[in-house]
């Protein structure tokens, strides 16, 4: 029967999914309903090779009028270097946020073509600024400049966005209250 069948197939197949992984891939399965016939998850399993891999799954269950599970249909895609990569990723960005925190400084992207302007949580404190009073674009940043830096910085951006070169300089932003806080 095709219920013996997919018992048969379950044993074969749930022989290869990594046991920490087992309960919760068969509690996904036993969930499926003929209302609620899809699924998709993430599972690791022992290749014939002996190569572990991580696979990602979706599909849906078919069931016969009587409402029992007589087939799934679905498929399988090996993310094994796509995890490995975002892990790569997810490290490499706390490295970043500590290096950050620790030397106490702030980040912004600038759109070149829009000049729209973000700014990281702690670039907003060095600024001086108030995010609610933020507008999203470079006037937010030239605004805030000292007097005596704001023509030559705002002039280094503008040439630099239209070259697509860094930009490296230091400057003095004013704070409210009319603290000065040099920045680079």
């Amino acid at each position: 029967s095709a219920e013996e069948s997919l018992s048969e197939w379950g044993r074969d197949f749930f022989q290869s999914v990594h046991p920490d992984d087992v309960p919760r891939l068969q509690k996904i399965l036993a969930e499926l309903t003929p209302s609620q016939s899809t699924f998709q998850t993430t599972f690791r399993v022992q290749r014939k090779d002996g190569e572990p891999i991580r696979l990602q799954e979706q599909g849906r269950a078919i069931f016969n009028a009587q409402g029992q599970l007589t087939k799934l249909i679905g498929m399988s895609a090996d993310v094994t270097q796509r995890e490995a990569a975002m892990e790569a990723l997810r490290e490499s960005e706390e490295h970043v946020r500590m290096a950050l925190d620790a030397g106490e400084m702030g980040t912004f992207v600038v759109d070149a073509r829009t000049r729209a302007l973000t700014w990281s949580e702690r670039q907003v404190k060095l600024m001086g600024a108030n995010e609610a009073s933020l507008r999203g674009d470079c006037s937010d940043f030239y605004e805030r400049l000292h007097a005596d830096d704001r023509n030559w910085i705002e002039e280094q951006f503008e040439a630099a966005f239209v070259q697509g070169k860094d930009v490296r300089s230091e400057f003095r932003v004013m704070h409210p209250g009319g603290a000065v806080r040099w920045l680079a």
